[in-house]
């Protein structure tokens, strides 16, 4: 009897936990969007036609930034946080998730159809189960918390009842007439809280406003260091390209001014030949070089654009300050080309075909560029300083028209420059031969050393006698 009763009472507590809520319709829900909450940087607003009302907010780097959000519940219940975002990539797709300052949980932003887009996602620890969150009535803060960079928050919704879903996004701009670029994005990184009305600046590429490309150059027109070298390209943008025919060997370094401090996406355009020469060193301001990897694009070795970032590690923006800075790509791999670059400040921005298809402007320093680097033969010339011959003439200062600059280099090759100058670097014979005569005539005693001549020679027959007695 005991036993029957106690698997009754097991029966009616499975029951309890098993049957649904009674309530079946959400008695309340809360919809916020991302950019509307407090901001702590470098968590900022941008701008796309796919956001809830055509913005969200996102930061350019790892584990810095948060968006911060105030929210009050009517009654103490247990609630359904929601999350409107999208990741970049894997390594770019999560936030730090708190409620009111409680230990944050990593929060997973999947793929949407496959693809990465916005989505809802449900706000749960990653890899675990989906547990509401119980608060009680009135105030509560919520805080998603920068991750991993360039991922998306677009809006939030809180509800109530665990069979409910979201709404869709609200609709981004009041014309839908502008089908390239929403009404709001002239303005993207500088001013992102401006008024969306569209101040028309020439923004061919439909996929980010022009202040968001804030530099452009081709490859061929930055200081070329050999045996880097540019070659002639069908499929280059401009016709040309750069490469290095050895490892290691050679670099091509570019200035940019930047107007507006901040994190920049730094892109190639860029091919590699195979593995094993498909890759560069890349530095920003003398710092240390990254390995610059570059892929196959549509499983072909052929141009494409790939953001600069360490080989097999996320994407970081560089983050640069106002004024003048230096771009370095030095050859790692032979046969790796460099066709294009460009800067932007939009994390989401990427470019399709050569400078010209981007309507931009590329920096136009000369691509005869080049040749500057054949002056590396100025390093030659200490064979000017044929005049070495002064090491044995210190006597005749006239002879001098060469420059006294290179007479440090004069040092390392006297030894090899006094056999041959001597001839014709005395412009005054006469003074000289005194003392040239050490230098002109050192062959001459060699074979008297055959001889055993006396050590002093005097003119006259004493010179003859001593071969007439060896004759005998």
């Amino acid at each position: 009897m005991r036993s029957r009763l106690a698997a009754l009472m097991f029966f009616a507590l499975a029951l309890a936990l098993v049957l649904p809520h009674p309530r079946t319709q959400a008695s309340w829900s809360r919809y916020l969007e991302a950019e509307a909450g407090y901001l702590s940087a470098p968590m900022s607003p941008a701008w796309s036609a796919d956001a809830s009302a055509c913005g969200y907010v996102t930061s350019a780097l790892h584990e810095q930034g948060a968006a911060t959000f105030t929210v009050t519940v009517p009654t103490s219940a247990d609630y359904w946080i929601w999350g409107r975002g999208m990741g970049l990539a894997l390594y770019q797709n999560s936030f730090w998730v708190s409620v009111d300052g409680s230990a944050p949980i990593k929060y997973e932003i999947p793929q949407f159809g496959g693809a990465w887009c916005f989505g809802w996602e449900v706000v749960h620890p990653a890899h675990e189960p989906v547990v509401p969150y119980y608060l009680t009535a009135g105030e509560h803060t919520l805080v998603f918390a920068a991750r991993e960079a360039n991922a998306r928050l677009d809006a939030i919704w809180l509800c109530d009842n665990v069979g409910q879903s979201p709404p869709g996004a609200a609709p981004c701009g009041e014309s839908p007439t502008p089908t390239r670029t929403p009404s709001v994005t002239p303005t993207v990184t500088r001013t992102p809280l401006v008024s969306p009305t569209p101040t028309a600046t020439a923004t061919p590429q439909p996929t980010v406003a022009a202040a968001a490309l804030v530099w452009a150059v081709e490859a061929e027109s930055g200081a070329i260091e050999a045996p880097v070298v540019a070659i002639a390209d069908s499929q280059a943008s401009a016709g040309a390209c750069i490469h290095a025919p050895v490892h290691e060997g050679g670099a091509v370094s570019y200035q940019v001014q930047i107007e507006v401090s901040g994190a920049y996406y730094m892109w190639a355009r860029v091919r590699g030949q195979a593995l094993n020469h498909n890759s560069f060193w890349v530095s920003v301001d003398g710092d240390g070089p990254i390995k610059y990897e570059i892929p196959t694009f549509g499983g072909e070795w052929v141009l494409g654009w790939q953001v600069v970032h360490p080989a097999h590690e996320p994407v970081v923006p560089y983050v640069l300050g106002v004024g003048w800075h230096t771009i370095r790509f030095g050859a790692r791999e032979s046969d790796a080309r460099l066709d294009a670059l460009l800067l932007t400040g939009d994390a989401g921005y990427q470019p399709v075909g050569v400078l010209g298809d981007l309507g931009l402007t590329p920096t136009p320093t000369v691509t005869a560029t080049p040749s500057r680097t054949a002056t590396a033969t100025r390093t030659i010339t200490p064979m000017r300083t044929t005049t070495a011959t002064r090491t044995g003439s210190t006597t005749t200062p006239t002879p001098t028209s060469t420059p006294t600059s290179t007479g440090t280099a004069t040092r390392t090759t006297v030894a090899a420059a006094t056999t041959t100058a001597t001839p014709s670097a005395t412009a005054n014979p006469t003074s000289a031969l005194g003392q040239t005569a050490t230098l002109t005539s050192t062959p001459s005693p060699t074979p008297s050393a055959t001889l055993d001549l006396p050590p002093t020679r005097e003119p006259g027959y004493s010179l003859w006698l001593p071969l007439v007695l060896r004759w005998h």
